[in-house]
């Protein structure tokens, strides 16, 4: 379970002769949120594409406790190597989101890391984003 969910329960009860109980009262737990020494993990959750832009989308990790106060874009046209000094294309991105204009046809892999206020940064993903763009 992701730290930082919230799940909510209730029970029901049967009989041997299938009749059922009211609900119980509704249960709430709260995956709590380990001490971060470095931001939340951001997640790229979507994308777009225009003839020659990839548009990223993400989302702030779960349990990012305010953490962050930009992001840092990278991208490679494999996806080994995606998160290496020379692959970042964007810092101090503040937005959910980013564009990256200018690029040929071709595969795409992309990652987004949460920077702290002191520098620290969060790791990628685990799965680097795929994009493509097609030929005109």
């Amino acid at each position: 379970m992701p730290a930082g969910t919230t799940w909510r329960y209730v029970v029901r009860a049967v009989s041997t002769r299938s009749m059922w109980s009211d609900f119980s009262p509704m249960a709430e737990v709260t995956i709590a949120c380990p001490v971060m020494t470095t931001p939340a993990v951001p997640r790229i959750t979507g994308g777009g594409r225009d003839a020659d832009s990839v548009r990223l989308n993400w989302e702030v990790g779960a349990c990012d406790q305010g953490a962050t106060v930009s992001y840092n874009v990278y991208r490679s046209t494999s996806g080994s190597d995606v998160f290496t000094p020379e692959r970042r294309i964007a810092s101090g991105v503040t937005a959910l989101t980013y564009t990256d204009p200018g690029l040929a046809r071709g595969y795409y892999y992309y990652v987004v890391t949460a920077v702290a206020a002191d520098g620290t940064e969060s790791a990628p993903q685990v799965k680097p984003f795929e994009i493509s763009l097609p030929a005109p």
